[in-house]
């Protein structure tokens, strides 16, 4: 009897759908590191947990606060090849888009991002994916290596960023649709001055479906980085993330309105 119930219990085990936590700072490293997953089911653990957890908490969501830390296994568990002295901090805002996510996947993949951020001297891509296969929601991910060279609007600062970026669809039990968006950054961004560093930078987002047609984002970023020679506080740090965060929703609001681009 004992031979022939293990393998159902194994079986069983085997089977069990994943469980997503429960905490908003949990939930986005757990995305972060389970974005890869072969087995969709852990994105729709942490849109069942996520989505109520936003929709509840949007008001707080949009001053932006601390979540948990990155360190090297929450990077290896997301396939990153890189250590950290100390746990890279990350800060989670949320933000409204004005379209459906179906409008914002051709957002994702347009090419010529620098038509969109206000701040983009110059933006390359190169990707083997078909954009248009993701936007019309026949692929369920897109993958690019981007670069970008950036106008920081402070003191003539220009900053030199490459990384890996990839989104993908997801679709909910009752028909939900939203896409998962991760950017792995663990090469040094360059400055055109000595006093700033980021040494590594990480980001994961979760984008899903309104019932008023727009589109609700939960959005972490994480950066290992400093001001050289001044001892921040980690509220600065935070608040300049989320700050960065929410620009950066405007200006593809503004696109999404046709108020920008050709």
């Amino acid at each position: 009897m004992i031979h022939r119930t293990l393998p159902l219990l194994l079986a069983l085990g085997a089977c069990k759908a994943p469980e997503a936590p429960d905490t908003i700072e949990e939930m986005m490293v757990y995305g972060f590191e389970n974005f890869e997953a072969e087995d969709p089911a852990y994105m729709v653990a942490l849109a069942e947990k996520l989505i109520p957890w936003m929709d509840n908490h949007m008001a707080e969501a949009e001053e932006g606060y601390a979540v948990n830390a990155l360190g090297d296994a929450n990077l290896a568990a997301a396939g990153v090849d890189a250590t950290v002295e100390e746990e890279i901090l990350g800060a989670v805002t949320g933000v409204d888009f004005v379209a459906p996510p179906e409008d914002l996947a051709a957002v994702y993949v347009y090419p010529h991002q620098d038509e969109i951020f206000d701040t983009y001297i110059e933006f390359t891509r190169e990707t083997d994916d078909d954009p248009d296969c993701f936007a019309e929601q026949r692929c369920e991910f897109f993958r690019a290596s981007d670069d970008v060279h950036i106008d920081m609007g402070v003191l003539g600062i220009e900053m030199f960023n490459g990384y890996d970026t990839a989104f993908r669809w997801i679709e909910l039990s009752d028909g939900t649709k939203a896409i998962a968006h991760r950017n792995l950054g663990p090469l040094p961004i360059e400055f055109t001055v000595n006093f700033l560093a980021v040494y590594q930078q990480y980001s994961f987002s979760f984008s899903y479906a309104r019932p008023d047609g727009t589109t609700r984002r939960a959005w972490t970023i994480w950066a290992d980085g400093e001001v050289i020679g001044a001892d921040l506080p980690e509220s600065w740090q935070i608040s300049q993330g989320v700050s960065a965060m929410h620009n950066a929703a405007e200006n593809i609001n503004a696109w999404l309105r046709g108020e920008t681009g050709a």
